[in-house]
């Protein structure tokens, strides 16, 4: 008999912002979509409007923000950025130099013509949601970012790089980096392997990617059997944003709540708050007010309740997950979602 899992609980926010377009540089996309969208507001990298929800050893990301150098906590340069062991480290000469306290990542950012010190204060560890007692836990960061003037010395005290994320499980202002994966903020799609290149994911807490990556839905949180495909993943970046057609809408908002099961017999991990109820003898969803979605890669393949939006907001039409009679959903996605009591 198959488990089915019950995942996360949090939904991450709607948010716009102005249109950015994609641009060439070399072999990788310098800027993909909107830099708001997946993460905005207080779930968003960001200080004085610049969003360091991403970075690249080499490239500048959608804000024009570009890494210049990386020092080691005693000030000597420790080569090109990297992610490793769930933490931001340099990798100098095939030799690999954590970033710990006082680790310092400078960046330019192109729109100001300013420059900014990236200063590791802690690391600690968190629980992912799927096999929360693995052997090795979620690494997660804590950065404060300082404002340099003309001399490269700081301007103005440093501020948190994810001050006020909504509550997703992390120690206060931490988050977690990863690569492996990218995110197209217009479309809510997943980029992984050597499409998604070289980039680094900053992801605060509360997050749709810090939300993908602690259940195990990223290439970095990855660990068998818990491994996901790229259309799993991208299921549930959509699943979080409310994203129904598929096309890279968001009906939702922060924190609103919502019981999720997805269809691998992966063992049941909670997200906090998160309360298990009875079962719902249709679809295998504990106890809830009403069915929402079942979702794959390109949105949701039938709605009945959705969780915050109207229905007659939904650009698309759907029929409802109940005209499935004596089939099992699972059979035609990876998730599905039901509005709690």
């Amino acid at each position: 008999m198959r488990l089915i899992s019950s995942l996360c609980l949090l939904v991450t926010a709607s948010c716009t912002s102005g249109d950015w377009e994609d641009t060439e540089t070399g072999t990788e996309t310098a800027a993909l979509g909107k830099p708001c969208g997946l993460m905005c507001g207080s779930n968003s990298a960001t200080v004085d409007g610049v969003r360091f929800w991403e970075l690249h050893p080499n490239l500048p990301n959608s804000s024009g923000v570009s890494v210049v150098e990386v020092l080691d906590g005693f000030g000597d340069d420790a080569g090109t950025l990297r992610v490793v062991d769930g933490a931001l480290a340099g990798v100098k000469n095939a030799t690999v130099y954590p970033l710990f306290k006082n680790g310092r990542i400078i960046v330019y950012v192109e729109d100001s013509k300013t420059y900014h010190q990236l200063t590791v204060e802690e690391h600690a560890t968190a629980k992912y949601w799927v096999a929360p007692n693995a052997t090795i836990p979620m690494r997660t960061s804590r950065i404060v970012a300082t404002l340099l003037d003309e001399n490269m010395e700081p301007k103005r005290d440093p501020e948190e790089l994810c001050p006020d994320a909504a509550p997703g499980g992390l120690p206060d202002g931490h988050f977690v980096v990863f690569s492996g994966d990218r995110y197209e903020a217009d479309r809510k799609t997943v980029k992984t392997g050597k499409d998604a290149g070289e980039w680094i994911n900053i992801a605060c807490d509360g997050s749709a990617p810090m939300k993908l990556h602690a259940n195990r839905h990223t290439s970095d949180s990855g660990d068998s059997p818990y491994i996901a495909t790229n259309a799993e993943r991208q299921a549930m970046l959509k699943m979080y944003v409310a994203d129904y057609c598929g096309e890279g809408e968001e009906h939702t908002v922060n924190g609103h709540p919502l019981e999720i099961i997805n269809d691998k017999s992966w063992a049941p991990s909670l997200s906090p708050g998160f309360v298990i109820k009875g079962k719902n003898q249709f679809l295998g969803l504990t106890s809830v007010e009403s069915v929402e979605a079942v979702w794959d890669a390109d949105g949701a393949l039938c709605l009945d309740e959705p969780r915050y939006a109207k229905k007659g907001d939904i650009k698309c039409e759907l029929k409802s997950c109940f005209d499935w009679p004596n089939k099992s959903w699972k059979s035609h996605g990876s998730l599905l979602t039901g509005n709690p009591k």
